[in-house]
């Protein structure tokens, strides 16, 4: 006789709690002001959702996957790397691709899967660079 376990998923975060979690990066500092901080799902696939999230002093990018106990972040660029005199300098690209998923590339930072039906204008990357400089500028 065959037993199964069932793992219990947990529910996906929102955006307040996802936005929380910055706390938990080694790159946090009080000083950023989470009450500030905004971002927008990228990404959504399954049990995974995709964040980007801006403060004042960084991008982050955060998984919160259901199959997980909690989020990760993923990665984080600062201000110093994302902004020069009021303007964005990351280079950030979009490519459609084909199907449900594009990917997006921001700085070094190469193809990560969005999905294309969360930006029916098509224009993620200009929605990215928009959210970097109302936070970080």
């Amino acid at each position: 006789m065959r037993i199964f376990s069932r793992r219990a998923r947990r529910e996906f975060l929102s955006k307040p709690e996802i936005i929380d979690e910055i706390r938990n990066s080694n790159n946090y500092t009080p000083d950023e002001d989470l009450a500030s901080a905004d971002g927008f799902l990228i990404c959504e696939e399954g049990g995974r959702r995709l964040w980007l999230i801006a403060t004042r002093y960084r991008l982050y990018c955060i998984t919160d996957d259901v199959r997980k106990k909690e989020p990760r972040i993923e990665w984080s660029f600062s201000k110093s790397k994302a902004m020069t005199g009021g303007e964005v300098t990351l280079d950030i690209r979009a490519k459609t691709g084909e199907g449900e998923t594009g990917l997006l590339d921001i700085g070094y930072r190469k193809e990560i899967p969005y999905t294309r039906r969360l930006f029916p204008d098509g224009d993620i990357a200009e929605r990215v660079r928009e959210l970097i400089k109302s936070r970080m500028g």
